[in-house]
C-alpha cells in the first residue's frame, strides 16, 4: 500500500455535529487551513505554497482566501 493509497482512503469525520465522509488527504488539508486561519505562520506558508503551485501548474483552482490581520499588542484600539 502506497502513501497515495492511504491519503485517498475514505474516513468518517464529524464537523460541527454533521457526519461527513472524506479522504484522509482532505482531512489533513482542512486541519492545515484551520491552523493557518488561527495564525500559525508555518501552516499559512504551506497553504500559500500549495495555492501558488496549483496556479503555476494549471491544476484545478481552489477557492482559498485567507485574510491575515496583524495587530500591534501595544495598541489595543487599532484603526482600520
Amino acid at each position: 500500500m502506497s502513501l497515495a493509497d492511504i491519503a485517498n482512503e475514505k474516513v468518517t469525520v464529524n464537523i460541527g455535529g454533521e457526519t461527513r465522509i472524506m479522504t484522509r488527504k482532505e482531512v489533513a488539508y482542512r486541519k492545515i487551513i484551520e491552523k493557518a486561519m488561527k495564525g500559525d505562520i508555518k501552516a499559512f506558508s504551506e497553504v500559500r505554497s500549495d495555492v501558488e503551485a496549483s496556479e503555476k501548474d494549471g491544476s484545478e483552482p481552489r477557492d482559498v482566501h485567507i485574510t491575515v490581520e496583524y495587530v500591534d499588542p501595544k495598541d489595543p484600539n487599532p484603526t482600520g
